[in-house]
């Protein structure tokens, strides 16, 4: 499959949105009722794996590699982890603002929007997957 990833950041000092468009290779499996996500992202770092788990009401994100960071969306939730960029360990708040998906073995979309917190700098995301055959 393919993946058309597109991701909106916004800071409440910056009027501006930064906007990262990506496409990538993906594998897509369905394994009970939660869908399993595996693809490779280039970021300014360098490549980090990562692995998504989407059931329908909760989404799990795990990035490893030039960014190591684990972390959970449920609408409405709190969660809060370590986020590590270039040797530098970080608190990291997240809020799920936005979650909805669907997906079948032909393709789907999953949107997250979420408010963050790292290192005390607060953004807001919104993350768009399409995944295509």
């Amino acid at each position: 499959m393919r993946l058309f990833l597109r991701s909106e950041f916004t800071s409440p000092d910056d009027p501006d949105t930064e906007v990262i468009e990506q496409e990538l290779p993906c594998e897509v499996r369905l394994r009970g009722r939660t869908w399993f996500i595996t693809y490779t992202e280039h970021t300014d770092g360098g490549e980090c794996e990562v692995a998504l788990a989407y059931n329908g009401r909760r989404l799990t994100m795990a990035r490893r590699g030039a960014v190591k960071v684990t972390l959970g969306f449920s609408p409405k939730e709190k969660f809060s982890t370590l986020y590590t960029v270039g040797g530098m360990r970080m608190n990291m708040m997240t809020y799920t603002t936005r979650l909805s998906g669907e997906l079948t073995d032909c393709g789907g979309e999953i949107t997250l929007g979420y408010d963050m917190n790292v290192g005390g700098v607060p953004r807001t995301a919104l993350l768009r997957f399409k995944f295509t055959p």
